[in-house]
């Protein structure tokens, strides 16, 4: 279930049943309990000024959905919640909301924080390749010592990891790396990766619990034989593109086209 659209389902029965409040101060608590399926709810308290009731109600959620992805990844058995002590600071209006919800995962937590972690990569890959749209021909295609020699080098490098990783986990190695001449102009890369990105998301889409568990061999691009559970290559390409993102965004935010945010609860909390 998408946390955001159960908000509207549980304001009746929760916006008049605050967990406390403190009159003086008009400081209310709120508590959003995203998942108790692996154990009970843990997360954190933060203290924040919000500008609507609403605003209250989906960082919560949105944050207690984030604990509940981080434990999962770590392995341990704790849901997701998120406390938060706030006040609304639209007029003169200082009430806040409390909010205490349940929320089921329909499987695997495990895979439902691996899909998380990809839409967060395609988001934050696509402001990248929105940026990139505003450089000229010359300043995308030009070497630098930021990244792989350049935007462009650096933008086919993170896509070449992405087709060359899926490649493996669905049973075919490559034996080189896409390469800047196959891929130049920003047109015929961003049409290259919307085609692998449908990949990607196919391939996401069948996964199951016992799907992320098993050990994958491959080959790499020297003729190196390894081999390594899935969730752990699928965490890996995913900081890995983090990383090279940076790289883009340094060299993007020098030609005065910065992408801005990019934190995975940039991309969580919208």
């Amino acid at each position: 279930m998408n946390a955001l659209l159960s908000i509207e389902k549980v304001r009746e029965r929760v916006w008049k049943r605050p967990l406390c409040q403190d009159k003086t101060s008009g400081l209310k608590a709120m508590v959003a309990i995203h998942d108790t399926t692996p154990g009970p709810a843990a997360g954190g308290i933060r203290l924040w000024r919000y500008t609507s009731e609403h605003d209250a109600v989906s960082d919560a959620v949105r944050l207690a959905r984030a604990m509940t992805y981080k434990w999962a990844a770590a392995g341990a058995d704790f849901g997701g919640q998120m406390c938060r002590n706030g006040r609304c600071s639209h007029g003169e209006n200082r009430s806040a909301v409390t909010l205490s919800m349940k929320e089921k995962s329909g499987g695997s937590m495990l895979v439902e924080y691996f899909k998380t972690l990809y839409d967060y990569n395609y988001w934050a890959n696509a402001k990248i390749l929105e940026m990139a749209e505003q450089v000229n021909e010359a300043q995308f295609i030009e070497e630098t010592k930021d990244g792989h020699e350049g935007l462009r080098g650096t933008l086919v490098h993170i896509l070449s990891a992405e087709w060359i990783w899926r490649s493996r986990w669905q049973g075919t190695s490559p034996t080189e790396n896409l390469r800047e001449e196959d891929l130049p102009t920003l047109g015929e890369l961003r049409e290259r990766w919307r085609e692998e990105e449908q990949q990607m998301r196919a391939f996401l889409a069948a996964l199951g619990e016992e799907d992320v568990q098993r050990v994958v061999p491959y080959t790499n691009t020297r003729g190196q034989s390894y081999a390594a559970p899935l969730w752990q290559m699928m965490g890996h390409l995913v900081n890995h593109g983090t990383q090279h993102r940076s790289e883009a965004a340094v060299i993007l935010s020098r030609l005065g086209h910065s992408p801005g945010d990019l934190d995975l609860l940039i991309f969580l909390i919208g």
